[in-house]
């Protein structure tokens, strides 16, 4: 509010977040209600927007001609927003597994409809994606699969430090112009974004200590980009949001919500750390909505807290008995 920005959006997200905060905590002691309903909602949203893509066909069509960006799609204002309500809806169907072995059912078909969803758009990171977190999901075990998305996050920290915060000035560095350029085959601005981040760190310069608020896509037209909306990279909207404090009270959130998620050993928290993984990795080129990164940071909170209670009631009655003899012979 004290840089002007509007306070309608601002009020939007602050009660949007506080209603997940909410119902969240008042499940805190068995969360399965929240997933069975999340999945519901998420599941409904994505068969929805397939039955969007296939009465028209204009919205997957246009990807074939660069000059035609077309918006509208049910799950985002444009075909980059749909692959994280993609990974949140087949993420809780994974979930669900915990409650229920009959939630294999609907997942076959999400995960079918989501691929093809991804491939009609044409979205390879939002796909990509996808099969990374599957990938994830599948490897045995606990410990390898939670080295391998330590790594992932650890790279993903390294890209924003020496490429995203350089900015333009990575298209004069020659190693990583030829690493990005001759072995990956990509534009070394990836696609204009390094434009995007070179004026988003000269904003943040500007007022490290107090952001500029929540602006509106008319504010980043005016002091961002004339060509597109946003830095494309959470970490520089964080900056630009609250500066430094926004940054840090993130950083700390997502810390702790990772120990409080990683004290549990089982398949399901790896599912949800893949998620948070996966996640970062896609947040390196967009940014996306304040509700839906909350969720997946609240979601991890509370199923570190509240996993037992996901148990099926035969092994909640076996690990109820196997700790009280485990008391007995104490």
């Amino acid at each position: 509010m004290l840089n002007g920005q509007s306070l309608k959006d601002w009020l939007y997200s602050c009660i949007s977040i506080a209603a997940l905060l909410f119902l969240f905590d008042y499940y805190r002691n068995d969360i399965r209600p929240i997933l069975i309903g999340a999945l519901i909602g998420f599941s409904l949203s994505i068969y929805a927007a397939m039955w969007q893509l296939i009465t028209n066909p204009y919205l997957w069509v246009q990807v074939n001609d660069d000059s035609n960006v077309v918006s509208g799609f049910l799950l985002g204002g444009n075909y980059n927003q749909m692959g994280t309500r993609l990974l949140c809806g087949v993420l809780l169907n994974i979930l669900c597994l915990k409650c229920s072995r009959w939630f294999w059912v609907p997942l076959i078909p999400l995960i079918l409809t989501c691929i093809a969803l991804l491939l009609m758009v044409q979205s390879m990171t939002s796909l990509v994606s996808l099969l990374l977190l599957l990938v994830f999901c599948c490897l045995p075990g606990f410990k390898f699969p939670r080295l391998c998305i330590t790594g992932l996050i650890s790279a993903v920290v390294l890209f924003q430090v020496l490429v995203c915060f350089n900015g333009k000035g990575i298209e004069n560095n020659e190693t990583a112009t030829w690493f990005i350029v001759d072995v990956l085959g990509k534009d070394i601005t990836f696609t204009n974004r390094t434009t995007l981040w070179d004026s988003a760190m000269r904003l943040f310069a500007s007022s490290p200590l107090m952001g500029y608020g929540f602006p509106t896509s008319d504010w980043y037209y005016s002091n961002l980009a004339s060509t597109a909306v946003g830095p494309h990279n959470l970490i520089l909207g964080l900056m630009i949001y609250g500066g430094i404090p926004a940054v840090g009270i993130f950083v700390g959130i997502v810390a702790y919500s990772l120990i409080t998620l990683l004290r549990n050993k089982d398949r399901y928290a790896t599912a949800l750390y893949a998620m948070v993984g996966v996640f970062l990795l896609m947040s390196l080129m967009e940014v996306y909505s304040i509700t839906l990164i909350s969720f997946i940071i609240v979601l991890t909170y509370y199923y570190g807290q509240s996993s037992n209670s996901l148990l099926n009631p035969n092994e909640q009655q076996y690990k109820s008995y196997s700790q009280h003899v485990s008391a007995e012979c104490s």
